[in-house]
């Protein structure tokens, strides 16, 4: 478990030094360039997941509670539409439109779901932490930046070409989410 925690506090705090320290951002920046920084910060990011996906695999969980099955089908289309929200992301959509931080919306709706289907103790710590992460940056993001200008409409054909790809990234996840968990999702 101590590496699954490190693994979100590496993840987590890496995340927050935008918002919350802005003159560390600015003096490593300084020091190393635009490039950089961007460079550690992914470097750190990465190592924060790698450590997650560790930690995650090598922690033994204890279980709190277990929703009946029916319930699975729910969370599927729930993760399902978090990342049609996380993908809208990525290119002018009418769901950024109507969500002003997508990314970290959709993370939190993810988050929250699997931590209804998943109540062992492990879930809790990660899922948890994820949910609480993601609302709070939502918070201190909308704060430094205020309100964010609202896109324009795109043409349908890229609002569909981006479900399409984010339909796509749900089954692959789904797919091989028991090689990074453990756990099966699609029995094949």
């Amino acid at each position: 478990m101590a590496l699954l925690i490190f693994g979100l506090l590496l993840w987590c705090g890496t995340h927050f030094v935008p918002a919350l320290a802005p003159r560390l951002k600015s003096a490593v920046m300084t020091r190393v360039g635009t490039n950089g920084y961007k460079g550690l910060f992914a470097l750190t990011v990465f190592a924060g997941l790698a450590c997650i996906i560790f930690g995650w695999r090598s922690t033994t969980p204890q279980l709190f509670y277990v929703l009946p099955l029916g319930f699975r089908h729910i969370g599927y289309l729930l993760i399902l539409i978090a990342f049609i929200i996380i993908g809208a992301a990525h290119y002018p959509s009418r769901i950024k439109r109507a969500i002003p931080h997508p990314m970290l919306t959709g993370v939190a709706l993810w988050a929250f779901t699997h931590l209804l289907l998943n109540g062992d103790s492990r879930s809790m710590v990660l899922f948890g932490t994820l949910l609480v992460w993601s609302i709070l940056e939502i918070l201190l993001i909308s704060r430094r930046d205020g309100k964010v200008t609202t896109p324009a409409s795109p043409p349908w054909k890229v609002e569909f070409v981006g479900l399409f790809i984010s339909l796509l990234i749900f089954l692959a996840l789904a797919f091989f989410h028991r090689y990074f968990t453990g756990i099966p999702i699609i029995n094949l």
